[in-house]
Parts: C-alpha cells; structure tokens; sequence
C-alpha cells in the first residue's frame, strides 16, 4: 500500500500536466502520482505516464 498519495483529477491538461506531476515529485519523492483523467482528448495521459505518473481513467 502506497504510503504518500497525490491525485490530480484532470481534463485537457496536456499544456501544463508534466509540470504538475513533476513539482510534486519533487516536493514528495516518496509519493505515487496518481492521473484521474477525465475523458480527454489531447494526450494528457500519455503525457503524464511519460512523466512518471500513474493514470486512471474515470469515464462519465
């Protein structure tokens, strides 16, 4: 089980996800990223597994 978690829900972040999860990796490195992508359509989760996250789809 996962000690320190970050969840950041998001859609349509493919601009800024990559800062996102990276700032966060650097003020906790302990903790597992965790994507909430909801349905979006510009590779946000590509872009935010590439950075190290762990994406999850939630689909309405």
């Amino acid at each position: 089980m996962d000690e320190i978690a970050v969840l950041i829900p998001c859609y349509n972040e493919s601009k800024t996800i990559e800062k996102v999860v990276n700032d966060w990796k650097k003020a906790l490195p302990e903790a597992v990223i965790y994507v909430y992508d909801n349905n979006s359509t510009d590779k946000t989760d590509e872009i935010a597994r590439k950075a190290g996250a762990v994406v999850r789809y939630e689909h309405q």
